[in-house]
Order: structure tokens, then C-alpha cells, then sequence
């Protein structure tokens, strides 16, 4: 993991700088909506002023994110490394309103993170809203029905909280157009062809196209972990020695905000609503190996006992 460039401190005053510009811009945004033509100058110009702050601070704090060593591609063998804010859930990076984070060089074969949160003992005091997902680690059965689709689940310390990453790669990116959103946001990034960044969503039934169910994925050879703090982000596949097995915690979303914790009611409606679109109950079972093969299978030592895969 790189080091992030600025210390626990360093970052706690720019966030506290953050909020009051924030709330000065804000305070003046409401001002200049209730007439925009006569706005006053001292007004635009002191708007300019803190909007010129948070872009500076914004700058700051990226450049202070450390980069995390998540887990490595059973296609390609390349680690993926993401700069996460790994200090706490109060870091912008987790506001699910407005996340700022950077663009990254990603693994080619990389198509989305996804994400769950094992809240610690104590919960920070955001100014925003914080979605980091349910509290236990699943994966998204449409992406893994595609051949060539594949996961990998790896663990990651969040401040005081336990944090799942779970990994998708496909061995054609281009012909996986409905992907997952990113991990604490409610969209993804996407380079298309011709090297333009975009941006989607898979919609807003997304949280009903889980499977917590992770053991029938790995039989079938869709799904991988790295063991918790493993640095040679050594794949695996054996079931039986996964730690990821014996989690415990809810399957519902959690939504935390000024230090209160609130979690997220199934929607009836919305599943209804999908089976409807399908004509079929949604898809919750691995696709037998018969119907897809895997682009890399999980390999054995001669011995036959071994549930690692690296490169």
C-alpha cells in the first residue's frame, strides 16, 4: 500500500476546512438562486472565492489518499491497486452524494468494485451521507452468469470498520455494458473504445441482484479470495478455508449520517417488478460449467490439495 502523503491530523484539519467552505458555499448558492439576475457582485465574487477553496482542498486530498494492493486478476495476473481513503468513513471519498475521488490506471480486464462494511465499535461524524453497502460481502449473479466474468473478495481496514472489496474482471470488458456501481457511490466509470470516460448506473433495484451465497460461485469457478493480509495477493478458491464463510451481519444496505446508522427496507415493489421484466425469479444460482468456462480455472499443485492460484 502507498502511504497516503498526508498524516491523521493533516487530514482531520482539511476535512474541517472542507466543511466550513462547504457550508459558506452552500449558504451563498441559496442566496444567488432566489434571484440570479440581481445577484450582488460581493456575492458572486465571494462565491468564486470558496469555490476556488474546495477545488484546492479537493486537490489536497487526493493527493493524500493511499493506494491499496485489494487483490490480482485470475485472467491476467496484474494487482489492482486503488487509492481508497482507508483512514475513515468521514474522508470524501466515502460521501455517496459527491464522492471525490481520482481517476486511476486500472488492470484492463478490471470492471467494477463492489463492496460491504462491518461497522467498528465506535461511527464517525459525517456531514454527508455514507452508503458503503450491507454489512456482509456478496456477489452480483448477472455479471458472473457472463463467460469470461470472474470475482475476487479480498478484506481491507477502514478506520475501526472491516471492509469487503469485491473485485469483477471479464476477459472481454467491452462486451459487459451493465456493470456494477462502484463501491460507496450510486454509479461506475467507464473508458469506452475510444478512450472517452463515461459515466452509468445499473439502476435502482441494484441492491436486489445480490447473492450472499458465495460457496455454490466458487464450486462453479467464478469466485476467488485473498487471504486477509496476504501481501503476494495469492489467489484462492478452497471453500473450507475461507474466512469469509463465518461472517455474520445484516444483507440490507446501511445509510449513516451525522453518526447514526440507519439501514435500508427491502423493496417488495421494485422485486416484484424485476421478476415481472424477467418472467423468471431473479438469478440467484451459479451457471453450471458445462454452460460457461472459465478463461483461467483454478489450478492445483501436483499434490492436488492446493487452493492457491498466483502468478
Amino acid at each position: 500500500m502507498r502511504q497516503p502523503t498526508m498524516t491523521v491530523s493533516e487530514r482531520e484539519k482539511l476535512l474541517a476546512r472542507h466543511a466550513v467552505a462547504h457550508a459558506r458555499q452552500v449558504d451563498l448558492i441559496t442566496t444567488v438562486d432566489r434571484d440570479p439576475e440581481q445577484a450582488p457582485p460581493d456575492v458572486l465574487q465571494e462565491l468564486r472565492h470558496w469555490g476556488g477553496e474546495i477545488s484546492g482542498l479537493w486537490e489536497q486530498y487526493l493527493a493524500g489518499l493511499p493506494v491499496v494492493a485489494l487483490c490480482r486478476s485470475p485472467l491476467s495476473g496484474d494487482v489492482l491497486e486503488y487509492a481508497i481513503d482507508t483512514i475513515g468513513l468521514d474522508g470524501l471519498w466515502w460521501n455517496y452524494g459527491h464522492p471525490v475521488r481520482p481517476l486511476q490506471q486500472l488492470p484492463a480486464d478490471f470492471i467494477g468494485l463492489a463492496g460491504a462494511l462491518q461497522l467498528g465499535s465506535s461511527l464517525e461524524t459525517t456531514p454527508f451521507e455514507v452508503r458503503p453497502g450491507p454489512e456482509l460481502p456478496y456477489v452480483v449473479p448477472r455479471l458472473l452468469a457472463l463467460p469470461g466474468v470472474c470475482a475476487v473478495l479480498s478484506q481491507v481496514q477502514i478506520g475501526p470498520h472491516v471492509g469487503y472489496a469485491i473485485a469483477y474482471f471479464a476477459e472481454h470488458p467491452e462486451q459487459v455494458p451493465n456493470r456494477v456501481n462502484t463501491w460507496g457511490t450510486d454509479f461506475y466509470e467507464v473508458v469506452d473504445s475510444r478512450g472517452t470516460l463515461t459515466w452509468s448506473c445499473d439502476g435502482d433495484i441494484a441492491a436486489l441482484d445480490r447473492d450472499f451465497d458465495l460457496k455454490p460461485w466458487m464450486e462453479a469457478g467464478k469466485f476467488l479470495w485473498i487471504q486477509p493480509g496476504d501481501a503476494s495477493m495469492t489467489l484462492r478458491s478452497n471453500a473450507q478455508a475461507c474466512p469469509f464463510f463465518t461472517l455474520t451481519g445484516s444483507h440490507m444496505d446501511s445509510t449513516l449520517f451525522d453518526g447514526i446508522r440507519t439501514e435500508d427496507e427491502p423493496d417488495a415493489l421494485a422485486q416484484e417488478a424485476m421478476e415481472a421484466t424477467l418472467d423468471q425469479p431473479m438469478l440467484s444460482d451459479p451457471v453450471p460449467d458445462e454452460l460457461w468456462n472459465l478463461v483461467m480455472p483454478v489450478q492445483d499443485n501436483a499434490g492436488g490439495d492446493s487452493d492457491e492460484q498466483s502468478t
